[in-house]
């Protein structure tokens, strides 16, 4: 990328991989020079809830529980992020 003058601006992840990943991923972003990391999709509190069950199938299953723990974790990892050096940005829908 360096060679053709581009450089990447972040990278997208799902929560089930960002959450327990977080430090790992923060790394990785800042080794690369990232300046955002996006969680690209929600995650059930409980994920065997809904075992097997598509992406779109488990959001729509969200409970307001769910809805509050995901807070919490965007909270949590944003603060990290932030100490990092990096934004944590969110693409739910």
């Amino acid at each position: 990328m360096d060679h053709a003058g581009l450089r990447c601006a972040s990278a997208h992840y799902p929560m089930k991989d960002l959450q327990p990943k977080v430090d790992e991923i923060i790394q990785f972003g800042k080794d690369l020079g990232l300046k955002y990391i996006v969680c690209a999709s929600p995650m059930l509190k409980n994920p065997s809830r809904m075992k097997g069950a598509e992406s779109r199938a488990a959001r729509e299953a969200m409970t307001l529980d769910d809805w509050r723990w995901n807070a919490e974790q965007f909270n949590h990892m944003g603060e990290r992020m932030n100490t990092a050096g990096l934004r944590l940005h969110t693409t739910i829908t």
